[in-house]
């Protein structure tokens, strides 16, 4: 629209500013301008003038040059609101003089900055000046927004970024849409796939489902500052053309898998491509993933993590995103760490391959409503227990009938409890890799291991339990040596307060759990947090304010807050379960969260990297790792 205006422009001026009508009115209108509004007589502009003029409650630069041509734009410089009509104009360039971007006013382009400015048809009519104000039509809008917003995360340009989310939001374009368009973003660059974009992604819209309905900016906002840091001048990956499938489901599936094993990575992302182009939806695509999810654990459990998140996604942004977002999860799954095929894990191996004609069995011959057999025992086993206790505390539960919800609760458990127990000095101590990212992955993992039972019950999920209760145990290296110390006693020194009005003073303890939080005081966030979860106290009326800290400054590095946002939201959810549940220290999840979100966190990791460089290049070793 914008090059009509400049041409139409070029023939209105070539004969000296005529006084004669537009010859087709009409035509301008479908351009989409409007009707012809008076300023005042030629006169009243000499060559030279530049000032504000308003137009139908808007405010407009008007501009007369020296060679007599008029020209009109928005005067609010789409940058940051300054006044455009007091810039300075050479050669039909406009310059803000706030912050030196400058225009093009012949056809609003953007020549040094971001975003163009909104121009406006000037005619001179019978001696008089007169505007047509230029209307874009929605669509072409939200287009040109959607098209400004990527430049925003492509050059890392933030306040580009939210005026663009400001704008199109405002343009009711629904905030799941900004969450699937994020989400495609992140998969079609990702150089490995996706990254933690789409798990964000959903984690941000449950929060916002749940909590935000009335303003999504924020947690909008902080999906795309995740964006920008994430991908800032990244191309779009080269993704394989599609190769339709020519059987069945489960033999389509099997050869994906299959490609995936064999290191042929591209021709299985374009088998998937052609499956989904094909027609066929979650019913059938879903277990190829939740089955790749058994076969490895793909480094930190996120393999399985973000095949959760991403199905999730998929429900609330449409299928239509399916292509995209899938083939960039199956492609992160392909190039993922196999961490069960390195050589500590060969023990595991070993023992989980004689276990595999059991699985049925065990599936088959599961009670739902047969809890464990004894909890206290179980959690010892996994928490504290040799490598091979850990596994045989999940068999012989399975050994007996127990549910596999109920082995879930019991890992649920103890994951919450390793965060309890994490030491924290491990997090400021640059000569190791092991941080509180590190050991959130437990709970995270256990909740997308819910998640798989529930989606796709059958057999071979049976292989997650024994994933899990590995990596629950393994992580022990990181728990504080001193059992006494911030954490151990947060259930034994509550005391229970009988003549408190519990109901009544819950608002309360809310505030205090938060600014305890705020203040970084895990110890008194969380006796606060055991205090309220025992006498009743809403899981969601304590989320909702936690929520203003996840999403808020507190938090500076992306991958930090991600994770963080990641680990509270998994936690919450199984708090909510535990409450429905029979289990040993339901409040554990919920304690654990209180724990990371009240801890300080390191988000620096400049050391760290300079340490592994020289730790590789003069001494020729591995970075140091206490979770083996």
């Amino acid at each position: 629209m914008s090059q009509c205006i400049a041409l139409f422009r070029a023939e209105w001026f070539s004969a000296g500013m005529s006084d004669t009508n537009p010859s087709s009115p009409d035509k301008l209108d479908s351009e989409g301008l409007g009707p012809w509004y008076d300023l005042d007589l030629v006169d009243a502009y000499p060559p030279g003038y530049q000032g504000m003029v308003s137009v139908k409650e808007q405010d407009i630069a008007l501009f007369r040059l020296s060679s007599g041509e008029f020209y009109a734009v928005d005067n609010q410089c789409p940058h940051q609101g300054y006044p455009l009509a007091k810039g300075a104009v050479v050669n039909y360039q406009l310059t803000c003089c706030w912050h030196n971007f400058k225009f093009d006013l012949r056809t609003g382009a953007c020549l040094k900055g971001d975003e163009r400015v909104r121009n406006h048809m000037v005619r001179v009519h019978k001696g008089r000046v007169q505007v047509a104000l230029c209307h874009e039509d929605p669509v072409q809008l939200r287009r040109r927004y959607r098209q400004e917003l990527d430049e925003g995360v492509h050059e890392l340009r933030l306040g580009q970024i939210a005026r663009s989310v400001v704008r199109m939001v405002g343009l009711d374009v629904s905030p799941e849409t900004l969450f699937g368009h994020a989400a495609v973003y992140d998969a079609e660059r990702g150089e490995y796939g996706i990254t933690h974009g789409p798990a964000l992604a959903m984690d941000l819209l449950t929060l916002y489902k749940r909590y935000y309905l009335e303003d999504p900016l924020v947690p909008l906002m902080v999906m795309f500052d995740f964006l920008t840091h994430t991908h800032v001048r990244q191309a779009p990956r080269n993704r394989p053309k599609p190769i339709m499938p020519t059987e069945d489901p489960q033999t389509t599936g099997e050869r994906i898998l299959a490609g995936i094993e064999n290191d042929e990575i591209d021709h299985s992302e374009a088998r998937l491509r052609g499956a989904i182009r094909q027609g066929w939806g979650r019913p059938e695509v879903e277990p190829w993933f939740y089955e790749l999810c058994t076969r490895h654990f793909f480094g930190f459990g996120h393999g399985l993590i973000f095949t959760e998140k991403v199905f999730n996604l998929l429900e609330i942004v449409g299928w239509e995103a399916a292509e995209e977002l899938l083939s960039g999860l199956l492609y992160r799954m392909g190039y993922a760490t196999r961490e069960d095929i390195l050589p500590e894990w060969a023990w595991f191996r070993e023992a989980t391959q004689a276990l595999h004609p059991l699985f049925e069995v065990w599936f088959r011959g599961a009670d739902e409503k047969r809890g464990l057999s004894a909890p206290e025992d179980f959690l010892c086993r996994v928490l504290d227990g040799h490598r091979t206790e850990a596994l045989q505390a999940v068999t012989d539960e399975l050994q007996v009938g127990v549910s596999p919800e109920a082995i879930i609760d019991g890992l649920s458990i103890a994951a919450s409890e390793r965060i309890l127990r994490f030491d924290p000095r491990w997090d400021s101590d640059y000569t190791v890799e092991d941080d509180w990212l590190t050991v959130t992955h437990t709970l995270t993992f256990v909740h997308s291991v819910r998640a798989a039972f529930r989606r796709c019950p059958r057999p071979s999920m049976t292989m997650l339990l024994l994933f899990a209760a590995r990596f629950i145990n393994r992580t022990r290296t990181l728990d504080m040596t001193a059992r006494t110390s911030e954490t151990s006693s947060v259930r034994d020194h509550w005391t229970h307060e009988t003549s408190v009005d519990h109901w009544g003073c819950h608002q309360k303890q809310v505030d205090q759990i938060v600014e305890a939080t705020l203040a970084r005081k895990p110890q008194e966030a969380m006796a606060l947090g055991q205090r309220y979860f025992e006498t009743g106290g809403s899981v969601e009326a304590l989320e909702k304010k936690l929520c203003r800290i996840l999403l808020s400054d507190h938090i500076v590095r992306p991958i930090i807050y991600a994770h963080t946002i990641k680990t509270a939201v998994a936690a919450f959810e199984e708090l909510r379960t535990m409450r429905g549940h029979r289990v040993l220290y339901p409040h554990h999840p919920g304690l654990a969260a209180l724990r990371l979100l009240a801890s300080p966190i390191g988000e620096r990791n400049t050391l760290r990297m300079l340490h592994e460089a020289k730790r590789l290049v003069v001494d020729g070793q591995v970075p140091k790792r206490l979770y083996i």
